[in-house]
């Protein structure tokens, strides 16, 4: 079984999690019960491509991810696990939700982001975010983020240290089963080493 680390990959990347902050597809029969009682934990998977494009610099990347997110309600809790389909390389995103107040933070495992947002929709069955989040450098990226049941959309901006625009990031990821996700985490080259 392959194991979960984390390594270092451009900034950029990273924030791949702070889009994928803080939704659930619902569980419940409650739309109403924001504090996630009576709602079990739950797992959502997805798979697609981050399209990045420089602003200050002249470059562009495609990368593709497969993530996993864990749900916990009762907790006020989400997990991620960010892959890079291509080298291998993890992450993981902890979230922080208040459900009554349509809020969370979020901060990446290994310390190099941190964040916060505002949900839009139903606790617990949020179909959209927007948040910042800054890095260890002090730059930042601001993200608005769209779940429908099919896919998730997402765009980004980041800015450097000044808060000038410095890169932007389309996003799009659709909503998979487990098996498939199951195939494509099989499939995962070897992480680079730290």
């Amino acid at each position: 079984m392959r194991q979960l680390k984390s390594s270092s990959i451009p900034l950029l990347l990273l924030f791949m999690a702070a889009f994928l902050s803080a939704c659930e597809s619902g569980t419940g029969d409650d739309d109403d019960d924001s504090s996630g009682d009576g709602l079990g934990d739950s797992v959502e998977h997805y798979f697609g491509n981050s399209v990045a494009t420089g602003i200050t610099a002249d470059w562009a990347m495609t990368t593709p991810y497969l993530v996993r997110r864990t749900l916990f309600p009762t907790e006020s809790r989400i997990v991620e696990e960010l892959f890079n389909t291509q080298d291998g390389s993890s992450y993981v995103v902890e979230m922080d939700v208040d459900a009554d107040a349509n809020t969370f933070t979020l901060a990446f495992a290994d310390g190099s982001y941190t964040g916060s947002g505002t949900l839009t929709g139903s606790a617990w069955a949020w179909t959209g975010w927007e948040s910042t989040s800054t890095a260890l450098d002090g730059s930042i990226v601001e993200s608005t983020d769209t779940l429908t049941a099919q896919q998730l959309t997402v765009s980004k901006l980041g800015r450097d240290t000044s808060g000038a625009p410095e890169w932007s990031a389309e996003e799009l990821f659709a909503v998979i089963d487990e098996a498939e996700w199951q195939q494509h985490f099989d499939a995962l080259p070897e992480a680079p080493s730290e």
